[in-house]
């Protein structure tokens, strides 16, 4: 059902059949929803620049865009898989030093980029392995995506659990807002064109934190502000191990296996956190909260702490 961008009221329609004008808001009084009346670009411009405003049009008014934000998510995915695979190629080529001759002061930041014009040559390519690497990493970069999406129904469905009415319309605003916040990964494509330092990438990370960020604010609006820390908490642990650690040595698999087990992990715990808030047991959420920090401590070894116990030991 449609709602007021304004006040976030549940209206009837937004267009009058007739006059085919936007309506008022009966709960506030002003316009139901302005960007009927806008460019798709200027709509698109106020979603790039977080405006909450903007994302309620997206979500909740313009029926029929999953398929496409669907279908421009695993285009993402494809992206986000070449940029994993040359990372971990650049690192470690840095870390061998069996590639690149020696350069002054030993500084090789101007050869690691994801440019496709130097990414592409005849003697980077065959490190690359594209070919023979590119589909798993899509596929395991596609897993992570429908496995957010999968959480994200979840528990829209939950949250209108006994509203038979309503459960649809929850399932395809919570997949919409995890697609849209995974379109956010289109700015690799910034990479692929200018020759910008990889550790730069951790940006579009960044980004597309905010923009799941965004989407949750949105969707969970009438949920409690502690359930919403919790799943952006767990989203940021999500995108804990998206890239490689410069001094990461590992395959290429095993990187994004540790992906898939670190938002494996994530989904248990909100799942677990949101059964036990419906519950009312605060204090086992406040106890699970530190079990879940010592054992994604333990577990998942970050490179900082695996760094340090090898230098300690």
């Amino acid at each position: 059902m449609p709602r007021c961008i304004e006040c976030s009221a549940f209206v009837q329609r937004i267009v009058h059949p007739e006059t085919e004008m936007v309506e008022k808001c009966v709960s506030c009084g002003r316009c139901c929803d302005k960007y009927y009346e806008f460019a798709d670009v200027q709509k698109w411009i106020d979603v790039v620049l977080l405006e909450r405003r903007a994302w309620m049009h997206v979500l909740f008014n313009q029926r029929g865009i999953f398929s496409s934000l669907f279908l421009a998510s695993l285009v993402c995915c494809l992206i986000e898989a070449y940029a994993v695979r040359t990372t971990s190629v650049y690192a470690d080529i840095r870390n061998r030093k069996a590639f690149f001759p020696a350069t002054p002061g030993g500084n090789l930041s101007g050869e690691d980029s994801l440019q496709l014009v130097r990414n592409l040559r005849s003697d980077m390519l065959p490190l690359m392995m594209y070919v023979d690497t590119w589909p798993t990493l899509f596929l395991y970069a596609s897993m992570e995506y429908f496995l957010c999406l999968i959480a994200a129904v979840w528990i829209g469905v939950q949250s209108l659990r006994g509203v038979a009415s309503g459960q649809d319309d929850a399932m395809t605003t919570w997949a919409t807002s995890v697609s849209l916040a995974y379109t956010a990964k289109v700015g690799y494509l910034v990479f692929l064109v200018w020759r910008i330092p990889i550790p730069l990438v951790v940006v579009v990370d960044f980004l597309f934190l905010l923009w799941m960020v965004r989407g949750f604010s949105i969707t969970a609006s009438s949920h409690p502000s502690r359930f919403l820390a919790i799943a952006a908490f767990d989203c940021f642990c999500a995108l804990a191990g998206s890239f490689p650690s410069p001094h990461s040595m590992e395959p290429t698999s095993h990187i994004l296996i540790f992906r898939l087990c670190v938002c494996v992990w994530c989904l248990i715990i909100i799942i677990i956190f949101f059964y036990l808030w419906v519950k009312k047991n605060i204090f086992i959420i406040i106890k699970l909260v530190c079990i879940h920090y010592t054992a994604s401590t333990v577990l998942f070894f970050p490179p900082s702490l695996s760094s340090l116990l090898s230098a300690c030991l």
